[in-house]
Protein backbone atom coordinates (compact mmCIF):
# COMPACT_ATOMS: atom_id res chain seq x y z
CA UNK A 1 0.00 0.00 0.00
CA UNK A 2 1.39 3.46 -0.94
CA UNK A 3 0.90 5.70 1.76
CA UNK A 4 2.12 8.68 0.14
CA UNK A 5 -0.35 8.28 -2.36
CA UNK A 6 -3.44 8.21 0.56
CA UNK A 7 -1.89 11.21 2.12
CA UNK A 8 -1.36 13.13 -1.29
CA UNK A 9 -5.25 11.66 -2.23
CA UNK A 10 -6.91 12.76 1.18
CA UNK A 11 -5.28 16.68 0.00
CA UNK A 12 -6.38 15.74 -4.02
CA UNK A 13 -9.99 14.94 -3.31
CA UNK A 14 -10.72 17.60 -0.49
CA UNK A 15 -10.80 15.28 1.90
CA UNK A 16 -8.66 17.30 4.53
CA UNK A 17 -10.50 20.29 4.97
CA UNK A 18 -12.95 18.01 7.13
CA UNK A 19 -10.86 16.82 9.42
CA UNK A 20 -10.17 18.09 12.51
CA UNK A 21 -6.37 18.98 13.86
CA UNK A 22 -6.60 15.71 16.16
CA UNK A 23 -8.23 13.74 13.13
CA UNK A 24 -5.54 14.44 10.72
CA UNK A 25 -2.67 13.53 13.40
CA UNK A 26 -5.22 10.53 14.00
CA UNK A 27 -4.87 9.66 10.58
CA UNK A 28 -1.14 10.16 9.95
CA UNK A 29 -0.41 7.98 12.99
CA UNK A 30 -3.17 4.98 11.54
CA UNK A 31 -0.46 5.56 8.00
CA UNK A 32 2.27 5.56 10.07
CA UNK A 33 1.22 2.05 12.28
CA UNK A 34 -0.24 0.05 9.18
CA UNK A 35 1.88 -2.80 7.71
CA UNK A 36 2.17 -2.72 3.87
CA UNK A 37 -0.91 -4.66 3.31
CA UNK A 38 -2.64 -1.28 4.60
CA UNK A 39 -3.61 -3.08 8.04
CA UNK A 40 -3.13 -2.56 11.56
CA UNK A 41 -3.35 -2.49 15.45
CA UNK A 42 -2.45 1.05 17.01
CA UNK A 43 -2.20 0.75 20.67
CA UNK A 44 -3.60 2.97 22.90
CA UNK A 45 -0.21 3.89 24.47
CA UNK A 46 1.16 5.26 21.01
CA UNK A 47 -1.66 7.36 20.05
CA UNK A 48 -1.71 8.58 23.99
CA UNK A 49 1.92 9.35 23.75
CA UNK A 50 1.53 10.98 19.86
CA UNK A 51 -1.76 13.13 20.55
CA UNK A 52 -1.91 12.98 24.79
CA UNK A 53 -4.88 11.74 26.72
CA UNK A 54 -8.18 11.59 25.13
CA UNK A 55 -11.15 12.76 26.95
CA UNK A 56 -13.85 12.42 27.41
CA UNK A 57 -13.39 8.42 26.89
CA UNK A 58 -15.54 8.20 24.06
CA UNK A 59 -13.38 10.63 21.88
CA UNK A 60 -11.39 8.41 20.65
CA UNK A 61 -14.47 6.12 19.29
CA UNK A 62 -15.83 9.47 17.68
CA UNK A 63 -12.58 10.55 16.13
CA UNK A 64 -12.36 6.87 14.72
CA UNK A 65 -15.57 6.43 13.47
CA UNK A 66 -15.56 9.75 12.01
CA UNK A 67 -12.16 8.81 9.66
CA UNK A 68 -14.22 5.93 8.99
CA UNK A 69 -17.14 8.09 7.65
CA UNK A 70 -15.02 9.89 5.70
CA UNK A 71 -13.56 6.12 3.65
CA UNK A 72 -10.28 7.36 5.19
CA UNK A 73 -10.29 3.90 6.97
CA UNK A 74 -12.45 0.61 7.87
CA UNK A 75 -12.34 0.14 11.45
CA UNK A 76 -11.95 -3.72 12.51
CA UNK A 77 -14.24 -4.09 15.98
CA UNK A 78 -14.91 -0.60 18.27
CA UNK A 79 -11.79 1.18 19.41
CA UNK A 80 -11.06 0.13 23.01
CA UNK A 81 -9.27 3.08 24.99
CA UNK A 82 -7.32 0.80 27.18
CA UNK A 83 -6.15 -1.48 24.50
CA UNK A 84 -6.06 0.81 20.86
CA UNK A 85 -8.02 0.44 17.13
CA UNK A 86 -7.67 -2.40 14.97
CA UNK A 87 -8.16 -0.82 11.29
CA UNK A 88 -7.46 -1.06 7.46
CA UNK A 89 -6.49 2.13 5.39
CA UNK A 90 -9.07 3.03 2.33
CA UNK A 91 -8.17 5.34 -0.42
CA UNK A 92 -9.89 8.53 -0.04
CA UNK A 93 -12.79 9.45 -2.27
CA UNK A 94 -13.41 12.72 -3.60
CA UNK A 95 -15.88 15.02 -1.39
CA UNK A 96 -19.31 15.72 -2.99
CA UNK A 97 -20.81 19.32 -1.36
CA UNK A 98 -24.42 18.77 -1.58
CA UNK A 99 -24.77 22.85 -0.94
CA UNK A 100 -28.65 23.59 -1.93
CA UNK A 101 -29.24 25.19 -5.78
CA UNK A 102 -30.24 28.62 -5.50
CA UNK A 103 -32.48 30.11 -8.27
CA UNK A 104 -30.94 33.00 -10.22
CA UNK A 105 -32.61 36.37 -9.24
CA UNK A 106 -34.64 36.59 -12.24
CA UNK A 107 -35.63 33.53 -12.13
CA UNK A 108 -39.20 34.12 -10.07
CA UNK A 109 -40.32 31.35 -8.21
CA UNK A 110 -40.48 28.78 -10.99
CA UNK A 111 -44.78 29.48 -11.97
CA UNK A 112 -44.57 29.52 -15.96
CA UNK A 113 -47.75 31.83 -15.65
CA UNK A 114 -46.44 34.32 -13.14
CA UNK A 115 -45.77 37.62 -14.42
CA UNK A 116 -43.15 39.98 -13.95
Amino acid sequence: MDKRFLLKALYETGTNALLSGGDFRLYVLFLAAAGTNGRGLLPYSVIEEALGPIHPPGRLTFMCRRLEELGLIQLHGPPVATIGVGYRLKEPVPVIHNAPMESAPSAGNGDPHETQ
